[in-house]
């Protein structure tokens, strides 16, 4: 497989470090955190299981890094996900091509590639984690599955 492609046609370079617009619920960040470590423990308890949901957990760790103004490099994410060097490079095309990701060499070491999260996808995530917390909170607090919580 070849190199990932550093930006879809029409897509702008990153902006600077911290352009992504922050969370407003510290609540939403550190929850995102715990999702991502229960994922990293499920792994690591069930590790002869092979789960399908590698493109969740790099969303995911993203999300994360980046609600702390972080970038990951692809190294970082090959030791993040659960998948074959050769499937996350896949996927992280696919997910360029789609426009849900940006890479670019990284200013101060070119020989690595920085992986980040689009804005779009960026409050996408926001909007996924946040509801995700909201129907667990909800069930913790015993309001039935469709209803509003008051």
């Amino acid at each position: 497989m070849g190199p990932v492609r550093m930006k879809p046609a029409g897509a702008r370079q990153f902006e600077t470090e911290g352009s992504h617009p922050r969370l407003k619920s510290s609540d939403t960040k550190a929850f995102a955190k715990a999702l991502l470590a229960a994922n990293h423990a499920r792994d690591g308890i069930l590790s002869d299981v092979s789960f399908a949901d590698a493109t969740w957990v790099m969303l995911l760790d993203l999300f994360v890094s980046q609600a702390h103004d972080g970038r990951l490099s692809l190294s970082d994410l090959y030791t993040s996900i659960s998948a074959p060097k050769a499937t996350t490079l896949r996927t992280i095309a696919r997910l360029v091509d789609q426009g849900h990701l940006e890479t670019e060499a990284d200013p101060r070491d070119g020989r690595r590639t920085l992986v980040r999260l689009t804005e779009d996808t960026y409050r996408q995530m926001a909007e996924v984690v946040e509801e995700i917390r909201g129907i667990l909170t909800d069930r913790q607090r015993g309001v039935p599955d469709g209803t509003i919580a008051p």
